[in-house]
């Protein structure tokens, strides 16, 4: 069945389809977004600005203890885009495919930037 008589969105939609149920990235994401959750409430115990991690598959909140936007801003200028959710709260949501590499470079930076905010604070 088409939709709106669009055959080749039909076509993409399909091969779109097979290919992440093949590829088995639904399993994937939940598999490597826990890992993701469970590292960053790891940090909680150092780091009292998290004060929460929620989310499902690789669909991740870390809400803060104050506004996400100067934490989103400094992890862009670094070349990393997060979007910053209702005020506290940094959003990642990456790619289903992204490689442990990749995730493990966001996951340093994330962390050091959020110990050097906390550091500054100290002074």
């Amino acid at each position: 069945e088409m939709i709106l008589g669009d055959w080749s969105s039909d076509v993409c939609s399909s091969d779109l389809l097979k290919a992440i149920l093949e590829e088995g990235l639904v399993e994937r994401a939940l598999v490597k977004g826990n890992w993701i959750m469970n590292k960053i409430e790891s940090w909680k115990a150092k780091h009292p600005m998290i004060k929460e991690v929620r989310g499902m598959g690789l669909m991740i909140g870390i809400v803060l203890d104050r506004p996400a936007a100067p934490l989103v801003k400094a992890l862009l200028d670094d070349g990393i885009i997060v979007n910053g959710t209702a005020e506290s709260v940094i959003r990642l949501v990456p790619p289903l495919n992204i490689p442990d590499e990749d995730v493990n470079t966001v996951l340093e930076k994330l962390e050091k930037l959020i110990g050097s905010i906390e550091q500054n604070e100290k002074k």
